[in-house]
């Protein structure tokens, strides 16, 4: 009962005070933001879209032949991305990700090392956790950044197996825990297509990994790109 009081306190907040930041709880927060700017300048960003070669793409190669990759700030145990993800799947901030979604949107046309993409798929979430959390966060961000570059987002693969949380787990883990439970949905027309693979935090990269296996076995011409939030800082 303490929990479920707690949940609906948290989220009424938001409702009531939606204008504060997150960071310092400051009501001199940016217009349309999360963040007022000092704690936007202190944020550990990543600067990994002007960046080929990154620490990200360094992260997934010899796993998934992709064309680039880039997230967005760094994340960190208990740093401020941490809360803002702690917001965003457990609070139902969702403005979180339509703010990260619309500046991975603005720095990915920036980039002139990126190609653009021809869609953008979500990492899917089982729909028990998204009744649970009320969206699924990788949708939320897919669409923030549709709305800036104009590229349509698809949900080509679906989450068939609710498994436990990944956070405690190793690389390897991960894949043998998410492999089976993704899947893609019937009948979609990804042929020759370069796939924007979007998803909330990249740690160990399974989830992304599978998530792009499972969709080349279905068809193996497809191209990838990567896009997050945030990049783990350490695995």
């Amino acid at each position: 009962m303490t929990s479920l009081f707690s949940e609906v306190k948290e989220s009424l907040t938001y409702m009531l005070y939606p204008s504060r930041c997150i960071g310092c709880g400051s009501s001199s927060h940016l217009p349309d933001h999360i963040y007022c700017l000092p704690c936007l300048v202190d944020l550990p960003d990543t600067r990994l879209f002007t960046m080929p070669d990154n620490d990200m793409e360094y992260r997934l190669a010899g796993r998934i032949d992709i064309v680039a990759a880039a997230a967005l700030y760094y994340f960190y145990k208990s740093g401020r991305i941490q809360s803002a993800i702690h917001d965003l799947k457990y609070r139902r901030n969702r403005k979180v990700a339509e703010v990260f979604g619309r500046e991975v949107g603005k720095r990915w046309l920036a980039a002139s090392r990126l190609e653009i993409p021809d869609m953008i798929v979500p990492v899917p979430l089982h729909s028990k956790r998204q009744y649970k959390r009320g969206y699924n966060q990788s949708l939320v961000f897919a669409q923030a950044i549709s709305r800036v570059t104009n590229i349509p987002v698809y949900q080509a693969l679906q989450k068939v197996k609710h498994t436990e949380t990944q956070t405690h787990k190793t690389r390897q883990d991960r894949i043998v825990s998410i492999a089976s439970s993704i899947r893609v949905r019937s009948n979609p027309n990804l042929a020759n297509k370069h796939i924007m693979l979007v998803d909330d935090v990249l740690t160990t990269g399974a989830t992304i990994e599978v998530c792009a296996k499972a969709i080349r076995k279905y068809e193996p011409s497809v191209r990838f790109s990567i896009a997050t939030m945030a990049l783990a800082e350490t695995l």
